[in-house]
């Protein structure tokens, strides 16, 4: 599966707004789980973009005419984060900031000042698209517990643990994880994380 042709020219429209601001911004979500070349079930619905919470005025300065919202403080049983949206082409674009998760003991916060060391950058259409580190998108699904996305996500990890573990250990050593997704984790991705001194 690869991305549609509205979804990859909504994204490469995107970078060429944003190019001359000198933000910072990551795909995420669907879309970027096929940029890194993981098949999903179904074909994304939308775009989801990661971005530090002092990028969020500025980005919604540049994309005013296709917003559909202002950035808005948005909290759910689970999720807490700091959204806008837009429709550009069709597609709609939800910007986050301030993102955390909570599930059961479980409290992530992402942290994209750290978190953005260990993106992955991509190359679409002939641009370089920054997308959100496989790490983070394996934890975020198994805290929401959607096995559609961790189990192709904790496949890939395996496949290369030198290249997508380090971001794993950091995430896991600054937040806090409940016992019951450790060892969900460890399971997954055969490794003993539940040992592991982080």
């Amino acid at each position: 599966m690869v991305l549609s042709k509205s979804l990859s020219e909504c994204i490469t429209y995107i970078y060429n707004k944003l190019e001359s601001s000198e933000v910072d911004w990551y795909v995420g979500g669907s879309c970027g789980l096929l940029l890194q070349e993981i098949s999903l079930e179904a074909d994304p619905r939308d775009l989801d973009i990661q971005i530090e919470t002092k990028f969020s005025p500025i980005i919604h300065s540049i994309l005013q005419p296709y917003a559909l919202d202002k950035p808005h403080f948005s909290e759910t049983e689970i999720f807490k984060s700091l959204l806008s949206h837009y429709e550009i082409g069709g597609i709609e674009v939800e910007l986050v900031a301030e993102f955390s998760v909570h599930s059961l003991t479980s409290d992530y916060k992402v942290d994209m000042s750290f978190l953005k060391k260990y993106s992955t950058v991509v190359n679409l259409n002939g641009f370089q698209i920054k997308v959100m580190p496989l790490a983070h998108e394996f934890i975020f699904n198994v805290l929401r517990n959607r096995p559609d996305r961790y189990l192709v996500a904790a496949e890939k990890m395996v496949s290369n643990k030198m290249r997508y573990f380090p971001a794993l250990y950091e995430i896991l050593k600054r937040n806090q994880f409940d016992e019951l997704h450790m060892q969900k984790m460890s399971d997954l991705l055969s490794e003993s994380l539940c040992e592991r001194e982080l």
